[in-house]
């Protein structure tokens, strides 16, 4: 076990009582404990994703409380969530409003409408908290001449309103139906995501802390603490970024999901391996860093559905993301940020 303590102190990886994974492309299964070779192998893979600079090691906490899979989430669902991935509440609704929606448009007068009532919004909320930010920041975007800007500037500035009200969390509207996931980085990640799957004021029995390996050359995210600095360099302040925030845009990819585990109060009693990554490690294969895991997604749509998904998303060969309606087959490209 020497070696497991060695590794765990450099990822500064929580305790965790028991490793399992399953066998994958099964519609039933039954978990199984992973021997200690298999988890030395995956500590090795974390010090890499650690300390090379084309990933970025990502956790997030999430109790499921709000979903019909509460209870019986490791005994049912780990098979549709590492073939789907874990999306944004968007993904749960059939329609969104126009203004809070991040795909692209073509009309530059419409959004430069949506854009003057992203910024009044705004500029509402920054007046409700005073003490935090300074409203430099919205007098700023309220004195831009929208005019003067393309459509690729003006979409661009849409997506920062929308990352705006997705950390400020006070705006219900888009809050239900947020384009984007958070999760957090560095060397606080798994603290951070357990306060926020444990809950701090009434604190829950059992949540969840998804594991996940995002390719640092993806164009569709965005960390706080950058959009903070440049924020600064016109001379506003914004979101001080205690939790190491990432935005992901739409969501989680199966391929990038390393794993779940189950947290307690004051213990990690699981982790389970993605079954497409136990197969590799297994293997003495080597983890695709910028693709990602293999993943069988012949029946993805039938799986998303059963996680309550109306839409969901994917990249093009030439990087572009796209949202798809399930209904209607309906395609819309996603503003890159």
């Amino acid at each position: 076990m020497s070696d497991i303590k060695e590794v765990i102190v450099i990822n500064k990886f929580p305790k965790v009582q028991k490793f399992y994974s399953f066998q994958k492309d099964l519609e039933t299964y039954t978990l199984f404990e992973v021997n200690e070779e298999i988890i030395v192998k995956f500590y090795k893979l974390l010090d890499k994703l650690e300390s090379q600079s084309q990933t970025i090691l990502c956790t997030r906490g999430d109790s499921k409380e709000n979903t019909p899979e509460h209870n019986n989430f490791f005994k049912y669902n780990l098979n549709n969530l590492f073939v789907v991935g874990g999306k944004s509440t968007y993904n749960f609704s059939d329609e969104v409003k126009n203004i809070y929606e991040h795909t692209y448009i073509e009309n530059k007068n419409i959004l430069q409408k949506q854009l003057k009532t992203l910024i009044k919004k705004a500029n509402d909320a920054m007046n409700a908290r005073e003490e935090e930010f300074s409203l430099k920041t919205l007098e700023y975007f309220s004195d831009l001449e929208l005019n003067e800007y393309d459509i690729e500037a003006l979409l661009k500035l849409k997506i920062f309103f929308l990352s705006f009200f997705h950390t400020d969390g006070r705006l219900r509207e888009l809050t239900n139906n947020t384009p984007f996931l958070s999760m957090t980085y560095g060397n606080e990640k798994f603290s951070i995501a357990r306060k926020f799957a444990l809950g701090e004021n009434n604190p829950k029995e059992k949540a969840f802390i998804y594991l996940y390996s995002l390719n640092a050359g993806d164009p569709y995210y965005m960390k706080t603490n950058i959009l903070s600095k440049e924020l600064n360099k016109i001379g506003a302040k914004w979101h001080y970024d205690k939790y190491h925030e990432i935005l992901l845009i739409n969501g989680m990819f199966p391929h990038y999901m390393l794993g779940i585990f189950e947290v307690e109060k004051n213990k990690t009693p699981k982790f389970i391996i993605n079954p497409y990554l136990y197969e590799i490690l297994k293997k003495n294969e080597q983890f695709d860093y910028v693709n990602g895991l293999s993943i069988n997604q012949e029946n993805f749509e039938e799986y998303a559905k059963k996680l309550g998904y109306k839409n969901y998303f994917y990249t093009t060969q030439d990087n572009k993301a796209m949202t798809v309606n399930m209904d209607s087959g309906d395609e819309q490209e996603v503003i890159r940020p």
